[in-house]
This record gives structure tokens, C-alpha cells and sequence, in this order.
């Protein structure tokens, strides 16, 4: 079979891989769409810290953001030919954190196609625990269904931040976490802003059915979102919000955040909470098959498997004017 392998720190190439084979518990999927996303290029380039701390290495078969079709299963799992997203991450299942609901904090955790030798879905085949497989609505394209994956981080942040219809939201960070909850907010009917750095984001942003602003009103949001994972959106958000308001902060940071205002925290009242690896993927799911969270305004391009070298040099491109770009695998 086909896939992409990062061969080593900036190496990028299609290779002629055995066909896996699905072990006890585990299905096949072919998968027919891969989302990229700065995960993948940080595996790319060699900055992801998982390498430093031995859970990653070359080569490497990228992909977590993936929806594809089911070609053999288990009994109990979504049969051949269904239509399914793959939820990327695989705890050990008897852990404390795994049945307590909190996958993510599991001392065993995997991750396809980020780490611990799990491959990921940039391939003509994949097996991957049965459990793992999320059958997509009815009408929902395995195109679409991929922006279900970056989209439940920006399901819980505005879950975690308590929005109710009328409040006035702020997002912080214009790609694709900050335009997806930008569409959900939306529709929740809350008021929503997205904060901008490059003045050329306002029609974007604006195409979201958002206000672009490029300064946020002091003190004049209910709730306010970080999606950029950066420092200064970290103050930025904590300055935007209003006394008694709500932060909910996603964007992961590359060290500690100097310049923060503890006391702006405490002595107005705020909650600040933290976002990470959610589940609630059928939600999502749902909210892509209702239409009210859109993929075209985002995808920039459907980049062929065999251009998977040309999708991750542009990927390392900022000045995109749409954050998202996806590899095809295969036929629809």
C-alpha cells in the first residue's frame, strides 16, 4: 500500500508499505480524507517535545485528523463500507483517567500518527482499535467529517466557557480551531468577535458570518476563547473579558507564559479553565451534517497523496488565507 512517511526532520515521502493487519479487537479502514494541521508540521520539522521525550521518532506515518470507510471489523463495530471518523486517540482502557472518561491523562496514551510508533491515517490502509470508530451521519461526507477532529476542541472551549444565547464572545486566534467555534458561537446565538493580527484575516473572518476587530474592547466580553498559543493572546484574553467572565484557554503554549496578570484574575472574579483532548465527538458530527459548522470558507485545498510533499511545504506557509488543507486517499 501507499503512505506518507516523514523519513526524517524535514524529509517528506510516499512509500510502498505491507498492508497492516488488524489484531484482536481492531478494524481496517481506508482511509479517503487526511487533515493537516501545525501538529504535523511540528512532527515534520522535529520540534514536537514528544521526540525529545522518546514517544516519537522517524520514520514516521503522520495523520490523526481522519475519515475514511470501514473494510473489515469486528462484530459489534461499524460493518464494511460504512463511512467512519476516526477519534485519534487510544488510551489502555483500565487506568483510573481511562474509567474516569479522561482518556487523555492515560500513562499509556496513543495517539495515530503522533506517537508511540501508532501510524496514522496519511495511508491506503490503517487498523485501528474497533473502539475507536465513529460511524458519520447520514449525509455527512468523509471530506467534511474530517474537521470533526480540531472541531471538538472548539466544542468544548465554548462548552467549558458556559455560552448561552446573547453573551458576547471574543475568539483569539483565526485559524482553524478560532473560525470552527467562531461558526459554532454563531449558532449557539451568541455575539462573537475574532480577534485578528494581519488585517488581510478580515475577509475571512468576515465570510464566518464574524466581526474581524484588530483591538479587543477592555473588559467587554462575557467569554473569550484561546485558540492561538501564543503569550500574547494569552493576556489578550484576560484584558478582554468582564468582571465575573470566563476564559477558556486551548492554545498549547511552547513554555511558560510570562506578563500574566494574577491579580486581574483574582480580584475581578474570573474563571480561567483549561481545554484539552475531548471526546464529544457525535456532537460535532452533528453540527457538520446540520450546516452549522461550514467547511468550505476554511479549505484552502484537497491535496492528492502523491503531492504530499507540496501539501506540507504549503502547510508551513502562514500567509494562507484559509488555515485548512487535507490530503485524498484513494477514491470517495
Amino acid at each position: 500500500m501507499r503512505a506518507v512517511s516523514f523519513e526524517a526532520a524535514g524529509e517528506v515521502a510516499v512509500r510502498e508499505l505491507p498492508e497492516p493487519v488488524a489484531g484482536p479487537g481492531e478494524a481496517l479502514v481506508a482511509p479517503r480524507y487526511v487533515g493537516l494541521c501545525g501538529t504535523d508540521l511540528e512532527l515534520l520539522e522535529g520540534t514536537m517535545p514528544y521526540f525529545a521525550e522518546g514517544a516519537a521518532w522517524y520514520p514516521l506515518q503522520p495523520g490523526h485528523e481522519v475519515a475514511g470507510v470501514v473494510v473489515e471489523a469486528p462484530e459489534g463495530a461499524p460493518g464494511p463500507g460504512t463511512p467512519v471518523l476516526l477519534n485519534p486517540i487510544a488510551g489502555c482502557g483500565a487506568c483510573d483517567a481511562c474509567r474516569a472518561g479522561w482518556v487523555a491523562q492515560c500513562p499509556r496514551l496513543r495517539t495515530i500518527g503522533v506517537r508511540d510508533g501508532m501510524p496514522g491515517g496519511a495511508a491506503e490502509l490503517l487498523a485501528i482499535p474497533a473502539a475507536n470508530l465513529l460511524e458519520l451521519p447520514a449525509g455527512l461526507s468523509p471530506r467534511d467529517a474530517v474537521l470533526a477532529e480540531p472541531g471538538v476542541t472548539a466544542l468544548a472551549a465554548i462548552r467549558s466557557a458556559g455560552v448561552r444565547a446573547g453573551m458576547r464572545a471574543l475568539v483569539v486566534g483565526a485559524g482553524t480551531l478560532g473560525a470552527i467555534a467562531a461558526q459554532i458561537l454563531r449558532h449557539e446565538g451568541a455575539e462573537v468577535d475574532v480577534l485578528i493580527v494581519e488585517p488581510e484575516r478580515r475577509p475571512f473572518v468576515e465570510s464566518l458570518g464574524a466581526r474581524a476587530v484588530e483591538r479587543a474592547q477592555p473588559r467587554g466580553y462575557d467569554v473569550v476563547l484561546e485558540f492561538a498559543g501564543a503569550a500574547a493572546a494569552v493576556r489578550a484574553a484576560i484584558d478582554a473579558v468582564v468582571p465575573g467572565g470566563t476564559v477558556a484557554l486551548a492554545g498549547v503554549q511552547p513554555g511558560p507564559v510570562d506578563g500574566v496578570d494574577v491579580n486581574a484574575i483574582v480580584l475581578s472574579g474570573l474563571t480561567v479553565c483549561g481545554v484539552t483532548l475531548p471526546s464529544d465527538f457525535p456532537a460535532m458530527l452533528e453540527l457538520l451534517a446540520s450546516g452549522a459548522v461550514a467547511v468550505d470558507p476554511l479549505l484552502e485545498r484537497v491535496y492528492a497523496l502523491e503531492e504530499a510533499a507540496d501539501a506540507y511545504a504549503r502547510l508551513s506557509d502562514q500567509t494562507r488565507e484559509r488555515p485548512k488543507l487535507m490530503l485524498r486517499v484513494g477514491d470517495d
